[in-house]
């Protein structure tokens, strides 16, 4: 049975050492949540509501201070729909430059297929397209028009149109 060690003289040692070289608030914190209640005597609820934090929070970052985790590099959150780490999302990404590149068109159901893919699970439309917000990806695509229409026909209606909520500008008589 592994026996959680919150308080002493070698765990505070630790923690005020570790303050002294920190650079990062959340180690700082995990430090202070060790310091607040074993050296400066504070009550848990105390030390949490002066970190800025819930009272499990305060618990965890003692149980992480004392286990030795606190240091260890967490993975950058991307989202919480996030399948892929972002190495393997911009391996997607690479597959479709080089379709667009051709001057393929690329749709979001071959993105998503792709993506699925990579994942091996299906995935939600509104999945795929955060995943390209998050690369910077936008939706390009011309403004619909028909193909038999005349831009001269349509700018001459614009400007001979009679507007019913308009009067005419033509005098009466």
């Amino acid at each position: 049975m592994l026996v959680r060690k919150y308080s002493g003289e070698e765990i505070i040692r630790k923690a005020e050492a570790v303050l002294k070289e920190c650079k990062d608030a959340g180690v700082y914190k995990r430090a202070m949540s060790v310091l607040l209640t074993a050296r400066d005597g504070f009550e848990p609820q105390e030390a949490a509501q002066i970190l800025g934090i819930c009272l499990s929070t305060l618990t965890k970052y003692r149980k992480e201070f004392s286990l030795g985790t606190y240091n260890q590099p967490k993975s950058p959150k991307t989202s919480n729909s996030s399948h892929l780490t972002w190495e393997q999302e911009e391996e997607v990404l690479s597959a479709l430059e080089e379709r667009a590149r051709r001057g393929e068109m690329t749709t979001v159901w071959q993105i998503k297929e792709e993506y699925e893919k990579a994942t091996g699970f299906a995935v939600g439309k509104s999945t795929i397209y955060r995943f390209l917000e998050r690369h910077g990806w936008r939706k390009i695509q011309p403004r619909p028009s028909h193909p038999k229409s005349n831009k001269e026909a349509g700018e001459e209606f614009k400007k001979n149109c009679r507007l019913p909520w308009r009067p005419s500008r033509k005098k009466p008589g």
